[in-house]
């Protein structure tokens, strides 16, 4: 049992931003930015936090936590099933036996 736990958290990737966390599996995951270069959208909907370009496309990010704008931030990019892509913005990555908790940076 604890066997597969280590391999459920090795698998998994937990995005936080104040009192939220995202777990999200790890070959969902198509990129984290550590220092994003978030494109600001004036009137679009609070829950977007704003755009980053990325193969050729620009991709809609999300605030994690619609209550909570972070001063740090890291964006992780996430790709469907589809092909579609979207960012989650969040203050702090951590998880997977191979990666290290990492902070964002100034945004």
């Amino acid at each position: 049992m604890e066997r597969d736990e280590n391999r459920m958290q090795s698998d998994v990737i937990r995005l936080f931003s104040g009192e939220s966390s995202l777990d999200i599996r790890r070959d969902r995951i198509k990129l984290i930015l550590t220092e994003p270069e978030l494109i600001a959208v004036p009137g679009a909907p609070e829950e977007i936090a704003g755009m980053i370009y990325y193969e050729e496309e620009m991709q809609p990010v999300f605030y994690l936590d619609r209550q909570y704008r972070p001063k740090r931030a890291c964006i992780v990019l996430i790709r469907e099933p589809d092909g579609s892509m979207y960012g989650v913005l969040g203050e702090k990555v951590a998880g997977g036996e191979e990666s290290d908790t990492f902070y964002g940076s100034g945004i």
